[in-house]
């Protein structure tokens, strides 16, 4: 892995720990990517490189805590209406949860 590749690599990891603060703290509802990259002491337009938007985010979270279930191979393409999606609802339960 190049320097480059690591240093991606670790930006995304203090995203998405950034993201999962913010998203327990106030929910996905409610919260700010401008909140998210403040935490993850980035600024907005390199969290838009990364993530087009919170509902991204909160996806690429669920991914995680779903591939951790080995869930993840099940997921198909998530709607342009996220919280219409009937996974949102175990997305906000998973957050709750890991407090």
């Amino acid at each position: 892995m190049s320097l480059r590749e690591k240093k991606e690599a670790q930006t995304r990891v203090r995203i998405l720990d950034a993201a999962l603060h913010v998203f327990c703290d106030k929910g996905i509802e409610q919260a700010d990517m401008a909140d998210i990259a403040e935490i993850a002491e980035i600024g907005r337009a390199t969290l838009y490189r990364y993530y087009e938007n919170k509902y991204d985010l909160a996806t690429q979270l669920f991914l995680l805590i779903a591939n951790e279930s080995s869930e993840a191979d099940k997921i198909e393409e998530v709607p342009a209406d996220f919280a219409a999606w009937p996974a949102y609802s175990i997305i906000e339960y998973s957050l709750d949860s890991i407090l």
